[in-house]
C-alpha cells in the first residue's frame, strides 16, 4: 500500500495510462476490455495493460503509473504504482494534508470477487457500492480515512492509504472517479439522530452519566463530530486506569450504528459484551487498550482510550456499569 510518499516506490517509468498503447481512453472504450459474458475470464498476469484498462477513465486520465519492476509473468496479482499530481481538481479539497505526491496502488487481483463479498458480509457499515464496484471507507483507526475498492467485473483493486479528511470527502472522491453517486450499505432505519452534546449525554448508560461531564465540541456540526466526556470532580472514575493519567471517553451518535454493530459481531474475538442492541469490544494496541461501546437503538458510540492493562479494562467496565 502506497500513498502520500515522496520516495522511491520500486517501480519503473511507464507512459501515462491515458497514452498507453491499447489502453482505452473513454468509458465507452473501457467496455471493450471485458468479455460478452456476465462474468469475464480472469485476466492473465502477463498483461499489464489490464490494470490500465480497468482504471476508471476519470482516474486514469488524471494519473501517471509506474509498472512494478519486480512483476513476474507467473505472479497471480498484477500491480502498478500510480500518482495524481498535487493540485489536480480530482483531489481538490478531499485530503487532510498536502504531501509531495499523491500515490495509490492499482492491481488486478484474482480474488477481487471474494474480497468484495467479504466486505459486504463482515463490514456492512463501511461499504459503499456502485454497480460492480464495492468500496470500503474505513475511518475507525485514525483521524484520516482509508479507501479501497474492488471491481467484480475487471478484478481491479485500488488502495488509497489514510489521507482523506472525512468520510464524506472519501465519498466525494469516489463519486469523482465514477461511482455514480453510490449507495451506502447500512441496515439503519428511521430519521437521522442528532449528534450533539445533549444527545450524547442523554444516551449514556445511567451509571456512566452520573460519573462524567461531556463538553461541547468546537468542530462544525456534523455526523462525524465527537465529544469528550471526562470524570466529574471527586468521582474517582477511571483513576489509575490509563497509561498517561488523562482519563476521558470520546462519544458521538453514530448514524450507522446498526450496521456497525453487525460488523463488530463479525469479529467475536474482540467482543466483551453482546446484549440486545448493546455491543462492547476491547482492542489491544501497541501499549494500551481501547474499549468501544455501541448501542444500535440510541446510536451512541464511545471509545475509552489509553487503558493501561487488560485488568484495567475490566475495572473500567465495572466502574461504568457495563458488566
Amino acid at each position: 500500500l502506497l500513498l502520500a510518499a515522496g520516495g522511491s516506490d520500486g517501480g519503473s517509468d511507464n507512459p501515462s495510462p491515458a497514452a498507453a498503447p491499447g489502453a482505452p481512453t473513454s468509458a465507452a472504450d473501457t467496455s471493450s476490455a471485458t468479455t460478452t459474458n456476465s462474468r469475464p475470464a480472469k485476466p492473465k498476469a502477463t498483461d499489464m495493460q489490464a490494470v490500465l484498462a480497468a482504471l476508471p477513465p476519470q482516474l486514469r486520465d488524471h494519473s501517471s503509473c509506474k509498472v512494478n519492476k519486480n512483476q513476474q509473468p507467473s505472479d497471480p496479482i498484477i500491480n502498478a504504482f500510480c500518482t495524481i499530481t498535487p493540485g489536480d481538481p480530482l483531489i481538490a479539497g478531499v485530503f487532510k494534508y498536502t504531501p509531495s505526491s499523491y500515490n495509490f496502488l492499482a492491481e488486478i487481483n484474482p480474488r477481487s470477487r471474494s474480497k468484495a463479498e467479504s466486505l459486504k458480509q463482515n463490514y456492512p457499515g463501511n461499504v459503499y457500492e456502485s454497480g460492480t464496484k464495492v468500496a470500503e471507507i474505513n475511518d475507525k483507526d485514525s483521524d484520516t480515512v482509508f479507501v479501497e475498492w474492488y471491481d467484480t467485473d475487471s478484478f481491479l483493486n485500488v488502495q488509497i492509504a489514510p489521507i482523506f479528511s472525512s468520510r464524506q470527502n472519501a465519498i466525494t472522491f469516489l463519486q469523482r472517479v465514477g461511482f455514480e453517486g453510490g449507495a451506502a450499505t447500512t441496515t439503519a432505519t428511521g430519521p437521522a439522530k442528532p449528534n450533539d452534546v445533549a444527545a450524547v449525554a442523554a444516551a449514556l448508560p445511567d451509571t456512566l452519566r452520573d460519573k462524567v461531564d461531556c463538553r461541547d465540541s468546537n468542530d462544525p456540526p456534523s455526523a462525524a463530530r465527537k465529544f469528550k466526556c471526562g470524570p466529574k470532580p471527586g468521582s474517582g472514575f477511571m483513576k489509575g486506569l490509563t497509561r498517561i493519567g488523562l482519563p476521558f471517553i470520546e462519544a458521538w451518535i453514530d448514524p450507522n450504528a446498526t450496521a456497525e454493530a453487525a460488523g463488530w459481531r463479525a469479529n467475536p474475538t474482540e467482543l466483551v459484551a453482546d446484549r440486545g442492541p448493546v455491543v462492547i469490544k476491547a482492542r489491544r494496541g501497541m501499549r494500551t487498550w481501547t474499549v468501544s461501546y455501541l448501542n444500535a437503538d440510541t446510536g451512541l458510540r464511545f471509545d475509552a482510550i489509553d487503558i493501561s492493562s487488560e485488568a484495567n479494562v475490566q475495572s473500567f467496565l465495572s466502574q461504568a456499569g457495563l458488566k
